[in-house]
Formats: C-alpha cells, sequence, structure tokens
C-alpha cells in the first residue's frame, strides 16, 4: 500500500499480521526471512523499541544500513484494548528502498 510519511512522501509499504494461539516472535521472524529471500534481498536485524510491540520480541529489518521496517509481538495491553484473545505478530517493509 502507499504510505504517506511525517515528510510528506509517498512510499509502497507492505504490512503482514497474523493471529494465532501459536504466533510468537520465531513466525513473523520466519515469515519476513521467506519473503525477502523470495525477493533476493539481504539484510539484518537489529533489536527495536515499538511501544506497540513487546519488548525484546520486536526486530528493525536493516537493508543498507537503513531501517527497513520492522516486525514483531504485539504488546498485551495493545491485544486487551481491541479485546483479541489470541496473540498477534505484524511486521511492515519499506519497498521502495529495495529498488
Amino acid at each position: 500500500a502507499d504510505v504517506i510519511t511525517e515528510e510528506n512522501r509517498r512510499e509502497r509499504h507492505m504490512a503482514i499480521g497474523v493471529i494465532s494461539s501459536n504466533a510468537g516472535f520465531s513466525l513473523i521472524k520466519s515469515i519476513v526471512n521467506g519473503v525477502l529471500r523470495e525477493i533476493k534481498i539481504e539484510f539484518n536485524i537489529k533489536e527495536c523499541n515499538q511501544p506497540f510491540l513487546i519488548n525484546g520480541r520486536c526486530a528493525n529489518i536493516i537493508f543498507k544500513n537503513k531501517n527497513a521496517g520492522y516486525f514483531g509481538e504485539i504488546a498485551p495491553q495493545v491485544l486487551n484494548k481491541f479485546n483479541l484473545q489470541y496473540p498477534v505478530v505484524v511486521c511492515e517493509i519499506n519497498l521502495d528502498l529495495f529498488i
């Protein structure tokens, strides 16, 4: 989807979300690895701190020393706010950085 940044730039982003009783950091990490491997992107991950994700269970996607996105487990307080009964994992990737 197209996203408008704080700098008023348009970027193409991809988002993935999974809700499941077995959703966890390992699941979303495997999904991100698989997607980026299929499009032949070499990347690193680095621990991140997003207020809506669980600390220690989230990571930034680093591509050519730039933050290309994040993935991780949604924090319990967010799940509770939306009355979600199962864990949720998400990722968001800025695809424009790979072009």
